[in-house]
């Protein structure tokens, strides 16, 4: 029997193998068709890596290449995953644009301002409160370069960091001593480690000053907010201040740089002598001692309160809790009558009264009175703005109350009112 060649065993030996390949592979497509997950999808048509990334020519000039070439492959797994799914490919185009729009957020900073119309003027997740400009510059000043945290410059020995507010906080409390930590929680948690047994509960002040002097023992009281100015200026209910709650009695006072003090995060430590030196002293005074540009800012906005007047008009908080209704008033409507000629047809803009928190656990049942734009339309498309504004440059915080979106400018600076408009303008126009 006549030998076949070699190549030819090997040729028929390759067909054989691709016809049942081809075989396999019409009987999983059959599969496919008859399970109802169509045909596996062509992904020919997206771009090499390289070929995006030269569409993003210009934005790659100030781009570092890795993070590019990351937000490419992440778009370009996204429109993998819509072919998968059966939608079409919309184009070099429009890859192109996601990808950008994929740079520009992997770019942008995560911590970044916004322009808070909420209603809520001590607002926890927006950072409590805005700085005054002095203890903005004070912190700048600081940061560009060494200082003298603790360091004392007339004896050339070490020096502490207290020393930076200590004094300023006894002139503006009248408390024999006082130590700065950095938040009103650690504060609290420092006199507990250093000074506290057994239990507390809760009764009148006074009632507590006379039980703690019986038993010489202190007694701390935690005011939270930090209120130095008369709230009578503001329209507050009775609220105490630091100084009132030191003439009670009290051993000790803890509150917040960043509430109705209108400074940084900081926990504030006022009191007697004796207690102070105390907490100075433990362990975990360490662990939750301020930082340099923390000191420098509440330093700064300590020294603005050193006259009343200076600090009611330059301390952000304290500007806004004094705003007259007629500034409101006359505010929100010019933000109305610029807002009106923007809206759909569905959509119309009414200046209301509003009720503005103060926020932060200060005055809880003792809204302000403030003067609110209210746009009202369909739920759906009033959503879908909120959304839009949240996801705007800069970001809007609003709220959708009672059928309608609501923007408080009593929490809002008046240089803030262009942003805002312009916000709107374009979040409006992407509906």
């Amino acid at each position: 029997m006549p030998k076949v060649p070699k190549a030819r065993v090997t040729g028929a030996r390759r067909a054989g193998h691709e016809g049942r390949v081809r075989s396999e592979r019409s009987d999983s497509s059959a599969r496919s068709a008859s399970s109802g997950r169509g045909p596996r999808p062509d992904y020919a048509c997206l771009p090499a890596v390289d070929a995006l990334l030269r569409r993003l020519a210009p934005e790659l000039e100030s781009a570092p290449r890795a993070v590019a070439v990351a937000a490419v492959r992440a778009e370009l797994a996204a429109r993998r995953a819509a072919l998968r799914q059966g939608a079409p490919y919309p184009g070099d185009e429009a890859a192109a644009a996601g990808a950008r729009a994929r740079l520009e957020a992997a770019l942008s900073p995560s911590l970044r301002p916004v322009l808070n119309v909420s209603g809520i003027l001590v607002h926890t997740n927006l950072g409590r409160v805005p700085l005054a400009a002095a203890a903005l510059e004070a912190i700048r000043r600081t940061a560009a370069g060494y200082c003298n945290l603790e360091f004392d410059l007339a004896t050339g020995q070490r020096g502490s960091r207290q020393a930076h507010v200590e004094a300023l906080l006894r002139e503006l409390t009248g408390a024999p001593a006082a130590l700065a930590v950095n938040n009103c929680a650690a504060a609290v948690l420092l006199a507990l480690a250093a000074l506290a047994r057994g239990f507390t509960e809760e009764v009148a002040p006074e009632e507590l000053v006379a039980l703690a002097r019986r038993r010489r023992i202190p007694v701390a009281y935690d005011l939270g907010s930090g209120l130095l100015l008369d709230p009578a200026q503001f329209a507050l209910a009775p609220e105490p201040t630091l100084r009132h709650s030191l003439r009670v009695g009290f051993d000790l006072v803890f509150c917040s740089g960043d509430k109705l003090l209108g400074g940084p995060q900081a926990g504030l430590v006022l009191g007697r002598r004796a207690w102070v030196e105390r907490l100075r002293r433990h362990p975990l005074a360490r662990a939750v001692r301020l930082d340099k540009l923390t000191l420098a800012a509440l330093e700064a906005t300590l020294r603005l309160y050193r006259d009343p007047a200076l600090a009611a008009r330059e301390v952000p908080l304290a500007r806004m809790l004094a705003e007259p209704l007629e500034a409101l008033e006359r505010r929100a409507r010019e933000l109305a009558r610029a807002l009106a000629p923007l809206l759909p047809p569905d959509l119309s803009a009414e200046v209301r009264p509003d009720a503005c928190q103060v926020g932060g656990g200060a005055l809880p049942q003792r809204p302000l009175e403030s003067r609110a734009v209210v746009i009202r339309g369909p739920g759906r498309t009033l959503g879908r703005l909120e959304r839009l504004l949240r996801a705007g440059r800069p970001p809007v915080v609003a709220r959708i109350q009672d059928g309608a979106l609501k923007m408080d400018l009593r929490t809002l600076s008046p240089d803030e009112d262009p942003h805002l408009v312009e916000a709107l303008r374009h979040a409006v126009a992407a509906l």
